[in-house]
C-alpha cells in the first residue's frame, strides 16, 4: 500500500502473515513543524480510510468463508493427510478437491479458510482475516496446547490426547495465545514451537517462546536423532520416530515446568524447630575491598554514575579482576571466576579497545565479553498494562546455558534493556526480579548499570535516590554504588591533587 500525496509513504507485509512494515520517503524528525502536522494528519487520515476498508473486506471474506464452507463435503481420503499420516478432525474438501481448514475469531465466529492441496501448497481464503485466527482439536481440557499447523496439532493431539489450538504460523502465536489464556484460565498451558533451525533467525522457535512468555505458558520444542531430512515440528518428529516420542519430548517439557512452580507452603516447610539445628556457614562473598566482604555472591548489583565518568570502563575493570582473580586497586578477588561481559551500548570495535587498555593485550582464560548494540531489544515489555519477560529475555538465558557454569555476568547498560517506564515502580521492581530469577537459578551474581539522575550528579551524592527513574531500581537491588566526582572538599580531606583524575565509589546506604 502506497501513498503518494506530497509525503511518500507506504506499508507492505505478505497475505496470511501477521507481520508489516512501514516506511517514510522522508523521516519525521526531518520534516519541518508545519510539515509534520500535516502529515500526521494525513497518516490518521489514511489509517482510519484503511481501517475501514480492510474491515470490510474481513467482512466480506467472512461472509465468503461461511459460503464455501457450507457448499463443501467431508473428507473421506485426501493425498496430503496421507503425506503427514494424520486424520482429518473436523475438515472438509471442496469441490476442487481441497482441504478446508475453517479459521475462527475470539467468539468462534468463522472468519477465514485455509485451503490445502493435494502436494501441501497452502493458501489462506483472498481478504479473510488471519491475525488471531485459530482452528481447535478438542482433547482434554485441563491441558491445552498451542502449535503452528494442521498437521503439528493432529500428530501432538494424537500422540497425547490433549486440546490443541493451531494458530496457522508463527506470527500469528502470540495473538492466538492471548485468546487461549482468556478461554481457560488457571488451565496448563505448552506452546509447541516448530524448530525452524533451517530458516534464519528461527521464526517457530523465537515466536513461540515469546508468546510462552506472554502468557506464562511452558514451551516444548522437537528434537530429532535423524536431521538429514532437515525435520522442523512434531508431525515430522512424529513421522521420524513416532507418537511414543512425540509424547515423551512434551510429557518432558511439562514435568520440568511443574518442576520449575514453587508449590504451597506447608508449616513443615517453614518451621524454624527441627530445621536450623547449628549456626549456618558465613555469607560467602566473592569480592572484598580493603580486606571487607563487599559483593555477597549470587546477588543483583547496580552501578549509578553520570554519563562520561566511565561505569563501563569500570564494569569491564571489575569484570577482568573477577575473570583472573587477585587484587586490583582497593578490590580483591579471592579466586578466578567464569565472567561474561555483554555491552549493549558500544560496539564490538570500541569494547576491544576499552579491553585493550585495560589487558594490554593480556587475558584470562575466564574472561568472555561481547558487544550486542544493535542486535537484541529490551529484556521485558508491556502485555497491555503488564511488565513481562520479552523473547530477548529467553535469548539472555539461552546465553547463559550457553556459557554454563557462569559465575558472574555484567550487563551495560540497563537503559538499552528495561524496555519498561523508568519512572515506575512495579515497572523497576518486575526488571529487577527478573534478573534476580537468573541470578537465583544459575547461581551466579548480575551487575547492571544505570544513569545518575540529574541531582545526584550535580550534588556528587550517592543515595537511595541517585539513580534515574524509581526507586524501585535500587530498592530491589542487594548491592547499589555510586560513582562520582570527588568534590573539592573530599579533594582536601583525603589530601588528593588534581582531583579530575579520581572518581568516588559509594555504596548506597540503603543497602548496607
Amino acid at each position: 500500500m502506497i501513498f503518494d500525496d506530497g509525503y511518500p509513504a507506504g506499508s507492505f507485509g505478505e497475505w496470511g502473515k501477521i507481520d508489516t512494515v512501514n516506511w517514510s520517503l522522508k523521516a519525521v524528525k526531518e520534516m519541518t513543524d508545519q510539515e509534520r502536522t500535516a502529515y500526521q494528519a494525513r497518516i490518521k487520515s489514511l489509517k482510519e480510510e484503511h481501517d475501514r476498508q480492510q474491515a470490510e473486506r474481513w467482512a466480506k471474506g467472512a461472509a465468503e468463508s461461511v459460503k464455501e464452507w457450507n457448499a463443501a463435503v467431508d473428507v473421506v481420503d485426501h493425498p496430503y493427510l496421507k503425506l503427514k499420516q494424520v486424520d482429518s478432525i473436523g475438515l472438509r474438501q471442496d469441490k476442487e478437491g481441497r482441504l478446508l481448514v475453517p479459521v475462527y475469531d475470539a467468539d468462534e465466529n468463522l472468519q477465514s479458510l485455509q485451503r490445502i492441496n493435494a502436494d501441501g501448497a497452502k493458501r489462506f481464503l483472498t481478504g479473510g482475516k488471519m491475525s488471531g485466527g485459530w482452528y481447535f482439536i478438542d482433547g482434554d481440557p485441563n491441558k491445552i496446547t498451542i502449535c503452528e499447523g494442521y498437521a503439528t496439532g493432529v500428530s501432538i493431539h494424537q500422540a497425547t490426547g490433549r486440546t490443541v489450538y493451531v494458530g496457522f504460523n508463527a506470527g500469528n502465536l502470540l495473538p492466538i495465545a492471548k485468546i487461549v489464556k482468556n478461554r481457560h484460565p488457571g488451565t496448563q498451558i505448552i506452546v509447541c514451537c516448530d524448530n525452524d533451525q533451517w530458516t534464519e533467525g528461527n521464526p517457530g522457535l523465537n515466536k513461540g517462546r515469546e508468546a510462552a512468555e506472554a502468557i506464562g505458558a511452558s514451551v516444548a520444542v522437537p528434537i530429532f536423532k535423524d536431521i538429514s531430512t532437515k525435520p522442523t515440528d512434531f508431525n515430522d518428529l512424529m513421522a521420524l520416530e513416532g507418537p511414543a516420542e512425540v509424547r515423551r519430548q512434551i510429557m518432558s517439557a511439562t514435568e520440568k515446568a511443574q518442576s520449575n512452580k514453587l508449590p504451597p507452603l506447608t508449616p513443615g516447610d517453614t518451621k524454624i524447630k527441627g530445621r536450623l539445628l547449628s549456626e549456618p556457614p558465613p555469607a560467602e562473598f566473592i569480592m572484598s575491598c580493603r580486606g571487607y566482604p563487599f559483593m555477597k555472591k549470587g546477588i543483583v548489583s547496580l552501578l549509578v554514575s553520570a554519563g562520561g565518568l566511565g561505569k563501563t570502563y569500570l564494569m569491564l575493570c571489575l569484570a577482568m579482576l573477577l575473570a583472573r582473580g587477585g587484587r586490583w586497586g582497593c578490590f580483591e578477588a579471592e579466586k578466578p571466576l567464569k565472567t561474561l561481559v555483554l555491552c549493549a551500548e558500544d560496539d564490538q570495535e570500541e569494547v576491544d579497545r576499552r579491553l585493550w587498555t585495560i589487558g594490554n593485550g593480556i587475558f584470562p582464560e575466564n574472561l568472555h565479553v561481547a558487544s550486542i548494540a544493535g542486535k537484541i531489544g529490551p529484556l521485558m515489555k508491556l502485555d497491555g498494562e503488564n511488565p513481562v519477560r520479552s523473547e530477548y529475555y529467553t535469548w539472555l538465558k539461552d546465553t547463559i546455558e550457553a556459557h554454563k557454569p557462569l559465575d558472574v555476568l555484567f550487563l551495560d547498560p540497563l537503559s538499552r534493556l528495561y524496555g519498561l517506564t523508568e519512572n515506575r515502580n512495579e515497572h523497576a521492581t518486575a526488571f529487577i526480579t527478573a534478573l534476580e530469577s537468573l541470578t537465583i537459578g544459575y547461581g551466579m551474581n548480575i551487575m547492571t548499570s544505570h544513569h545518575a539522575n540529574k541531582v545526584s550528579a550535580d550534588q556528587a551524592k550517592a543515595k537511595q535516590g541517585m539513580a534515574r527513574g524509581a526507586s524501585g531500581f535500587i530498592d530491589g537491588c542487594r548491592l547499589a554504588l555510586g560513582l562520582t566526582e570527588i568534590s573539592d572538599d573530599d579533594a582536601t580531606n583525603y589530601g588528593i591533587e588534581g582531583r579530575e583524575q579520581y572518581f568516588k565509589l559509594d555504596k548506597d546506604d540503603h543497602n548496607k
